[in-house]
């Protein structure tokens, strides 16, 4: 008799044990959908674009970011405007609020430009070539002499030939996809710029800074140059245009100078953009660190116009997986050098009588950028290392 109880009770436990193992495969495939359900629903709403806009007290020269996204979500518009502060800093009176010239030329561009693309985006022949330019360029002094005349104006104090009315950067670029093949068209005027952050490639600029003296990127951090070119009402002024084409997974934006300005080299900038993208968890957290960073070193307005492209089913976690490789070779290819240094340099200063040293290092350090330079500039400068002249339209 205990024998059959003992059996009965082994069954029992046995019969529980499997009905416990059924429960818990159950939960475990529920968990497992409920995942996927979960991981394709954030897919879904991966938002794909952001903007910055960080103003400096009292000033606010450059216009709120621009980004236009037609109905269909294959078309986009991303663009900047940064007023320009010494050459408008005229003030004017309407409505009893009194503006720069450079505060208001910046968003009466923003405003033309943004008008011009959304009467026609969605129209199912929309095109854009260089021809259009000029159309475009109407709009623009249309819009910015419609305003002068509206104006109660003080002439600025700076007696300078550089005063100009109404004198605004703009760099627009008009993105289209296909087949993971990505078309770019940029128009720009001034020193504000379009980019691509490539996994590929890493980060390579689209426009070239109309300057007065003929620095490189590198070269303007540390001799800013004058511009020779920027909207404006009161002389000539030229838009520039360049079409290329470029893969997904790419990060594509436009940003004053404000962003990029204050940084040592353009790899630093580079290495900030990655490295806040690693760090984040989601777009809106990239936008913050980026924004964060930005207001910490910029001496300037900062804005960005900002747009992921890749495959429809990814989300942001998996986006950023992409970039991981690009991260780790620029670090090992031109920030662990420019780190070891820039300790070495910060270890002297807490050490009393190192001045030559100090210099000494100071010295390396401006090597190393250069030499640095000269090798990633083969890529994040590469549409303009020649002496190609970009294609211009005349007002």
């Amino acid at each position: 008799m205990n024998m059959i109880l003992q059996e009965c009770a082994a069954n029992r436990i046995c019969i529980l044990l499997t009905i416990v193992c059924v429960l818990l495969i159950a939960k475990i495939i529920l968990i497992i959908k409920m995942e996927k359900k979960k991981k394709t629903k954030e897919a879904a709403s991966f938002k794909n674009n952001f903007i910055i806009d960080i103003p400096k007290e009292k000033s606010a020269e450059d216009a709120p970011p621009l980004f236009i996204v037609s109905s269909d979500k294959q078309r986009w518009v991303i663009g900047v405007f940064d007023g320009m502060g010494g050459s408008g800093s005229s003030r004017y009176e309407e409505n009893e609020e009194i503006r720069t010239g450079a505060y208001i030329a910046s968003r009466e561009v923003k405003n033309a430009v943004e008008l011009f693309f959304n009467s026609r985006f969605d129209t199912d022949n929309f095109s854009f070539v260089q021809s259009d330019i000029e159309s475009l360029k109407e709009k623009i002094v249309e819009k910015l002499k419609e305003k002068l005349d509206k104006q109660q104006y003080e002439r600025s104090s700076i007696r300078s030939s550089l005063v100009r009315t109404f004198p605004t950067t703009m760099a627009v670029a008009l993105i289209s996809v296909s087949n993971a093949i990505v078309k770019i068209k940029t128009l720009w005027a001034g020193d504000s710029r379009v980019y691509c952050l490539s996994a590929e490639k890493g980060l390579v600029q689209l426009t070239k800074d109309d300057l007065k003296v003929e620095n490189d990127p590198f070269q303007n951090i540390k001799n800013d140059s004058p511009l020779s070119n920027m909207v404006n009402l009161d002389s000539d002024f030229s838009i520039n245009f360049k079409e290329l084409e470029e893969k997904t997974p790419a990060v594509f934006f436009a940003a004053t100078d404000g962003c990029f300005q204050f940084f040592s080299t353009p790899m630093h900038f580079e290495n900030m953009l990655l490295q806040t993208m690693q760090n984040a968890n989601s777009m809106s957290e990239w936008e913050q660190k980026i924004s964060e960073i930005l207001k910490d070193i910029s001496g300037d307005d900062c804005s960005i116009s900002l747009l992921c492209l890749t495959d429809s089913n990814t989300d942001f976690v998996n986006f950023k997986e992409l970039f991981r490789t690009r991260n780790e070779s620029l670090y090992l290819d031109y920030m662990k050098d420019i780190d070891d240094k820039e300790k070495s340099i910060l270890d002297l200063k807490k050490q009393q009588n190192q001045t030559e040293q100090f210099v000494l290092l100071e010295t390396e350090r401006t090597e190393l950028y250069e030499n640095l330079w000269s090798k990633y500039k083969k890529t994040n400068y590469s549409l303009f290392n020649t002496n190609e002249i970009c294609e211009q339209v005349k007002q």
